[in-house]
Parts: C-alpha cells; sequence; structure tokens
C-alpha cells in the first residue's frame, strides 16, 4: 500500500495572557464545551454526548486553584499552568485528537464584562461569538492521509479498518519526503 500522510491529528490548545502566578483573576463561572468549529471558527457544533461543564471560580482562586477545578471537571480538557521568566499563564487543551473534540470557553465575569481582558474573562474563547481572549496555538484537526491514492481521516492517528487486518499508527506527515509503502 502507498500510504502518504498530509496531517496528523492534533488537539486544541489556548493559553491566557502572562500574570502573576499568585495574582487571582477575578471570580465567576467558565463554561467549557467540546465540539467542532466552523470554517474560520465562525460557527461552533456542540459534540453529540457531550455536555458543557460550568466551573464556579471564586475571586480568590490562583491559577493553580483554577487549573485543578477545570481538571477536576472531567470536561475533555486538561489545564496546566506554565511559568517562565516573563511570568505565568494558564493552558488548556483538549483530552483527545480530532477535530469533534476542539473546545470552547464561555466565562460569566464577575465584574459584568465577559469578553474583556481582565477579570476571569481573560479565559474566554469563543471566536463564533466574537470572543477570543485566550490565544490558540494549535487547532483540534483530524489526521489526513493518502492510502493508495484514496484519501482518508481518521479524529486519531491511528488508521484502523481502513483496509481488512491493517491497522496503521501515523507518527509523521510524509508530505516532503512522499508516499511510503507498507508491505
Amino acid at each position: 500500500y502507498s500510504v502518504e500522510v498530509q496531517k496528523l491529528a492534533s488537539v486544541q490548545t489556548l493559553a491566557t495572557g502572562v500574570g502573576p502566578a499568585t495574582t487571582p483573576p477575578g471570580g465567576g463561572t467558565l463554561r467549557i464545551e467540546l465540539g467542532t468549529w466552523g470554517a474560520g471558527q465562525t460557527t461552533f457544533a456542540p459534540k453529540a454526548g457531550a455536555s458543557a461543564v460550568d466551573i464556579t471560580v471564586a475571586a480568590t482562586d490562583t491559577l493553580a486553584d483554577i487549573r485543578d477545578k477545570i481538571n477536576a471537571a472531567g470536561a475533555g480538557v486538561t489545564a496546566l499552568v506554565m511559568t517562565d521568566s516573563s511570568g505565568s499563564r494558564l493552558l488548556l487543551r483538549s483530552n483527545a485528537t480530532g477535530a469533534e473534540n476542539a473546545f470552547r470557553t464561555v466565562v460569566t465575569d464577575d465584574d459584568g464584562v465577559d469578553n474583556d481582558a481582565t477579570g476571569l474573562s481573560k479565559l474566554a474563547f469563543d471566536p463564533s461569538a466574537g470572543v477570543a481572549v485566550m490565544t490558540q496555538s494549535q487547532t483540534a484537526s483530524d489526521a489526513a492521509a493518502l492510502v493508495n491514492g484514496l484519501p482518508v481521516t481518521s479524529t486519531s492517528n491511528t488508521l484502523a479498518s481502513i483496509v481488512d487486518g491493517l491497522t496503521l499508527t501515523l507518527n509523521a506527515e510524509t508530505t516532503l519526503t512522499g508516499p511510503v509503502t507498507v508491505n
């Protein structure tokens, strides 16, 4: 079989701006919802079978507290705090690869403004509503390949049942080297 990997499946990753790790951003409610972004992220379709998760954030919660609440919520997203010489930021990433595992974060900020860069709205990301305070560093996408010239996609980097009895694990794009042959 001739296999050309055009794109590996990936997770969505978001980051807040940089600030002091111990300074609470503010209180309110953070809603995390899995789904699929439409072209240009102008629309968002919730993932079938998944429910939006609301996380209550106290005005005294630090980035580490918010990280722990997100990780305990089971929202399909993992949070971590990254610190370097410029300060700390909260990172969010979907737990699974594939376009259907993208997510949006909608904030109800205690300060009454849900889409600015102050308070809890620092964690807002919903381009379909014109809100993108967090920075997206990676989009969620499906793997795309050609097998014997035929296009195939997968939400993960495993192609199972594409051909009877054959499972392929995709490790790298082959766009620079050309197709590989699998016997």
